[in-house]
């Protein structure tokens, strides 16, 4: 039951990194090959949003320092447009149930394990 478990969480984990990257992917292409981790990448595309100076935003709590570096001295060269105000609500939205399924598979992680929470 617990491998069941763990392939819906890896699924869905899958599927909705999947919406979150092909919707974000016209505000900054180049996200995608710098943050390949997808927990990793949806806290840093909710943290970007449509901002365009990286350089006022601190993402050192959220990614490694030489990856914000990379980050950020990419984002001055991307191609990428700022993305509707709608639009950005529901990859921020998505990014939130990204999060919470991965909380989800912690506790049910450490359920199977026998630990208390």
């Amino acid at each position: 039951m617990y491998f069941s478990f763990l392939f819906s969480f890896c699924f869905f984990t899958i599927q909705i990194y999947q919406f979150i990257r092909d919707c974000y992917a016209p505000r900054f292409p180049e996200l995608e090959t710098l943050i390949p981790n997808p927990i990793e990448y949806a806290k840093a595309v909710k943290a970007i949003g449509n901002t365009t100076d990286l350089t006022s935003l601190d993402l050192r709590s959220i990614l490694p320092l030489s990856i914000v570096m990379i980050v950020t001295v990419t984002a001055t060269t991307t191609s990428g447009k700022p993305l509707p105000e709608d639009k950005i609500q529901k990859i921020s939205e998505a990014c939130d149930m990204l999060f919470e399924l991965d909380l989800s598979k912690f506790k049910v992680k450490k359920i199977y394990d026998g630990s208390h929470f």
